[in-house]
């Protein structure tokens, strides 16, 4: 789908367009400033959400999938999703952004050398976006903080075999991501067992006993507990 030939995709590229403005250096006391423009992802999210309809028929059948939404541009200039992004994951789509330029500057620093990555590629941030979307994995850095009721962030964990964060170029993933990908499948199938275990015990009040009437006490609080 083109950009220049589709208004729907028009609309949500420049209903999303924003423009950052910083003071890079200083000149005779004079701040020089610079600008660079970048796409809200929440704003991204809201007109895909709206016009997605338009860009591929709709299913008519139960299967449901998950639309993944790449801004493939021509120019090289510098394009991320808020500022220091490629992809974001959304819990019902996945939105990604490259362009032609090789190297992208991250506003992101490892031993004090500013972190790049390769702005025509983002085949491993869609990997992290596909698994954060479709199986609820959390980014490597992010961890939810008791003590703040909140995800923080700690970098320190965005290396090595991880297809999150600036801090790695690996598209592996480690067992941290496939255990996050089976265990709530694998709680879900347990849980899915259970119930169809206890529904008909639990349901033979309907013939006139309580469950203590049906089993020994020891299994009885074995059963409850």
């Amino acid at each position: 789908i083109s950009i220049r030939e589709d208004i729907n995709a028009a609309t949500v590229y420049m209903n999303s367009l924003r423009d950052h403005i910083y003071a890079e250096s200083v000149i005779d006391d004079q701040p020089i400033y610079h600008s660079h423009q970048y796409l809200d992802s929440n704003a991204l999210h809201f007109w895909l959400s709206k016009y997605q309809n338009t860009f591929f028929p709709a299913s008519r059948t139960t299967v449901q999938y998950v639309p993944v939404f790449i801004f493939d541009f021509s120019f090289t200039e510098m394009m991320l999703l808020d500022r220091k992004k490629q992809v974001v994951s959304f819990p019902d789509m996945v939105i990604g952004v490259q362009t032609q330029e090789e190297v992208v500057r991250l506003p992101f620093k490892c031993d004090q050398i500013g972190i790049t990555t390769d702005g025509r590629n983002v085949t491993r941030e869609i990997l992290g976006g596909l698994i954060q979307t479709l199986w609820g994995v959390l980014p490597t850095g992010n961890y939810w903080s008791q003590a703040h009721g909140r995800l923080e962030t700690d970098f320190m964990w965005n290396v090595g075999r991880t297809p999150f964060g600036p801090f790695s170029n690996s598209a592996e993933f480690s067992f941290v991501q496939f255990e996050g990908i089976y265990k709530p499948q694998l709680y879900q199938l347990i849980n899915q067992t259970i119930s169809h275990v206890l529904e008909p015990l639990l349901n033979v009040q309907r013939y006139g006993f309580e469950l203590y009437h049906l089993l020994g006490d020891y299994e009885y609080a074995e059963f409850v507990v």
